[in-house]
């Protein structure tokens, strides 16, 4: 449930931790590389996205089986608070953000990137309307 922050930064004040906001034209933009084939080539794209999956795991602490296998395999016991991971979280967020900017720029100048602006366009929208309905069935039924 945590992750609702990623949308609503007001929603940090029920959860009591690190909110994920980034802004709500950020959520768009680093949704545009993964609809742009020719982005998903890239290999700043899959290390960027590897960074951020990576990091959210490692994040989610003892939940995450990821995190629990790199404290069994290096007896390295110095993370006390795996939220700290969601700087490098936010990160690689940002920089798919940016990645999906230029390829919002390049739009202009080609129907397949304009398709896939589109196709991200599309699914934010989504998106949004999902957690706008979320907050407004919480709020109602509490």
């Amino acid at each position: 449930f945590a992750l609702v922050t990623f949308i609503d930064p007001v929603a940090q004040r029920i959860f009591r931790g690190n909110s994920l906001y980034l802004g709500l034209f950020s959520v768009f933009l680093f949704l545009i590389p993964f609809f742009s084939a020719e982005t998903r080539k890239d290999h700043r794209f899959g290390l960027w996205t590897a960074l951020t999956v990576v990091s959210l795991l490692m994040a989610l602490g003892r939940w995450s089986p990821v995190y629990s296998a790199f404290i069994k395999l290096t007896k390295f016991y110095s993370f006390r608070t795996p939220s700290k991971f969601l700087v490098f979280v936010c990160f690689g967020l940002s920089l798919l953000a940016g990645l999906g900017r230029d390829r919002l720029i390049a739009a202009g100048a080609r129907q397949e990137a304009r398709r896939s602006a589109l196709k991200a366009a599309r699914f934010y929208l989504v998106l949004l309307g999902g957690f706008i309905t979320l907050g407004w069935l919480v709020y109602y039924f509490m």
